[in-house]
């Protein structure tokens, strides 16, 4: 699983419903508490009192009936009902006056202090018709009865549950037997049948018990605890989620080299700053790299190597602010995000920080290039914005180290090109779409073809014809080089083949060998089968070569050359004097040709000191047996001037231009086209073609 599907994977942990439903269960649980109590409780009461209307119709129906056949009895007989309802707790008998003529069972009772809490034309359930409730005039405005429905309004329920959860007397009496069924809370109602004057009054006790005060207890304590439960649930899965993403996320950002943070890091943080900064800020990303810190690390170790890592990173870490962000990118690459104001203060900033840098190692200078890219806004992808940062500084070279590099459009068009390039360049050789093109070279005396040059070109299907200055160094730099240098000895072999079988007076025909290729160390014997497998004489193959190849695997290159030499090839060297150790080569290398470069023949000293300079240098190849080829001649005085210092071969556009292979078979084979051309006769070269062909990069 890589990094990207790690990132989403953490981010699919969601938090917010663990802490929404610790939101809910704070807000809803008291709630849900409140209305099962007041559910229970309106329970209990409701039942109770259809129990209490029941109650009293029966001891009052008892009471008429029994008084009404033995009216001298009337106290035995309610101490009677009593006993057949408990709650019955007194019956008084109205006069005319609504004054109580007779009472039972308790006495104390003021009519004045109550006050009816029903109608008897509300009524429409039979079982209170014609029965009136009183209650006492201090809660007459907390209770509602409607039918059989008895209802205690929030505030009497308030200070009901108050006197219940706050009575000491169940708390100091815990233990007694008859605890439960004593009455915790009590209310009075009055039942009156007939009129307020000249009626029967029945007393009945509505009340509450510590068995009720438990049950409400036990509700109050499971809710106590489902509450508790819930609530550390979403706390701990909150906890857990927040350490869980806490810790994943350190894991996933963590660059375990240096153990600060990776581009993973720096692309999120890069992006919420970026969208974040609007048009306060500017942002660019920077790439800054150690230069040559992979030889380094093979010098010094692993170890050390990821220490001056991390002592670079720390470096970088405290140089920039909270608004700005920094990552390794492993192999001695830096990656930051920074905000700016303007270019030159970005450049001055990231010098100071390259300064810097460079002394985190005491006792060792260290060197670092950077690369820049400006972010092209809030929307802009922070990774594609520090490639390009990244390709920026990859164009700086070991000559340029130490410059800052900033991203252009020309750059990335180049890139585009080079990306265009590699995707074709397989299938164009393939194609044959790269043809190969021959530039003659004529002797200095007597002004006869001596031989040619094979140059390459690429005639696109859609791009038409694509100047070798922009192919050539790109296969020079991804290797595809060394497959052109085959493509190109092949089609020299083949053409001289088949000059070979129409019976054509064969010359020697030059073709590049690239640097590169001498990394093979059989590169001699691999050229020998290429030549033969077309059967073409050695001596009409000479393979040239550039000075700068000199620079890599010396003893390797002398071995390879005198190899070549050995079976039969003319070995030259390109270019040469373009060089600062040119005559070293000649010292070092058994070259049999050199070409002199066609600097020597352009500029302000062409004509006095670059004369000495050719002119020595002609004597000097004379003396070690090699021969002169002069290139890039375009001039009928520089033509004589080579002819008075004894050149052997002159090659430019004075004699011709590159031209396509049956163009060179008329110009070589044609009687008519047997005499080399007139000065300036050739145009100009078509499709944008340099002047000077010869200095063109290898294979040009």
């Amino acid at each position: 699983m890589d990094q990207t599907k790690k990132h989403k994977k953490i981010k699919k942990v969601k938090i917010w419903p663990s802490v929404l439903g610790l939101c809910l269960t704070c807000f809803i649980m008291p709630i849900l508490f409140v209305m099962v109590l007041s559910f229970y409780l309106s329970g209990i009461t409701g039942s109770r009192f259809v129990d209490g209307i029941h109650s009293a119709q029966r001891a009052i129906a008892e009471f008429e009936l029994v008084t009404k056949e033995t009216p001298e009895n009337e106290e035995a007989v309610f101490n009677y009902i009593s006993v057949l309802v408990p709650s019955l707790e007194g019956m008084y008998i109205l006069d005319e006056t609504g004054n109580i003529s007779e009472s039972f069972g308790t006495k104390d009772v003021e009519l004045s202090s109550l006050k009816p809490v029903s109608r008897r034309d509300a009524f429409s359930d039979i079982s209170t018709t014609g029965l009136v409730v009183y209650v006492d005039q201090s809660i007459a405005d907390y209770i509602t009865v409607d039918g059989d429905s008895f209802t205690i309004n929030s505030n009497l329920m308030s200070e009901l549950l108050g006197q219940i959860f706050s009575n000491e007397k169940f708390i100091n009496n815990i233990g007694d037997q008859d605890l439960f069924s004593a009455e915790a809370y009590g209310i009075d109602f009055w039942f009156l049948k007939g009129e307020a004057s000249n009626g029967l009054l029945a007393k009945y006790r509505f009340s509450f018990s510590y068995l009720d005060y438990f049950y409400i207890m036990g509700i109050f304590i499971v809710s106590g605890i489902f509450f508790v439960a819930l609530m550390w649930f979403f706390v701990s899965t909150i906890i857990r989620k927040i350490y869980y993403k806490s810790r994943m996320y350190s894991i996933l950002y963590r660059d375990n080299e240096t153990n600060g943070k990776n581009t993973l890091f720096f692309h999120r943080k890069a992006w919420e700053l970026m969208k974040g900064s609007g048009k306060k800020r500017q942002y660019a990303a920077v790439n800054i790299r150690c230069e040559k810190f992979r030889s380094l690390r093979s010098c010094y170790g692993v170890l050390w190597a990821g220490q001056l890592s991390t002592a670079i990173y720390d470096s970088l870490r405290k140089s920039i602010t909270s608004k700005e962000v920094v990552c390794y990118m492993g192999d001695g690459d830096f990656g930051l995000y920074l905000a700016y104001k303007d270019v030159p203060s970005l450049n001055l900033r990231i010098k100071k920080i390259m300064d810097s840098l460079s002394m985190v190692t005491p006792g060792q200078k260290l060197y670092y290039s950077a690369g820049v890219c400006a972010s092209p806004g809030p929307k802009s992808d922070t990774e594609a914005t520090l490639n390009n940062a990244a390709n920026a500084r990859s164009t700086i070279t070991d000559a340029t180290a130490g410059e800052i590099k900033w991203f252009s459009q020309k750059l990335h068009d180049e890139q585009v090109w080079e990306r265009t390039v590699e995707a074709q360049m397989q299938g164009a050789m393939e194609r044959r779409e790269f043809e190969m093109y021959l530039q003659p070279k004529y002797t200095a005396n007597g002004e006869e073809l001596g031989g040619a040059e094979a140059l390459v070109r690429w005639i696109h299907p859609t791009e038409g014809f694509i100047p070798p200055g922009r192919f050539i160094p790109i296969f020079e730099k991804n290797g595809f080089i060394t497959a052109l240098d085959d493509y190109m000895i092949s089609e020299v072999a083949r053409v001289q083949a088949k000059w070979l079988s129409e019976g054509r007076k064969l010359v020697p025909i030059s073709v590049n060998v690239s640097r590169a290729h001498f990394m093979n160390e059989k590169l001699a014997e691999h050229i020998r089968d290429i030549v033969d497998s077309y059967g073409v004489p050695h001596e009409y193959v000479e393979l040239e070569l550039t000075e700068s190849a000199f620079f890599d695997d010396k003893q390797t290159l002398i071995e390879t050359v005198k190899k070549m030499q050995a079976f039969g090839f003319p070995v030259s060297m390109d270019d040469f004097g373009a060089g600062y150790s040119s005559l070293n080569s000649l010292k070092e290398l058994p070259l049999d040709v050199i070409k002199l470069d066609a600097d020597f023949f352009r500029g302000e000293e062409s004509g006095g000191r670059g004369k000495v300079i050719v002119s020595e240098t002609i004597d000097l190849a004379k003396q070690l047996g090699m021969h002169i080829v002069a290139e890039g001649i375009e001039t009928r005085e520089q033509v004589d001037f080579l002819k008075d210092q004894q050149c052997d071969l002159i090659q430019g556009y004075f004699f011709a231009k590159p031209m396509p292979v049956s163009e060179f078979e008329q110009r070589a084979y044609a009687a008519k086209n047997s005499e080399p051309v007139a000065e300036n006769s050739e145009p100009v070269v078509e499709n944008s073609e340099p002047v000077a062909e010869n200095s063109e990069p290898a294979n040009v």
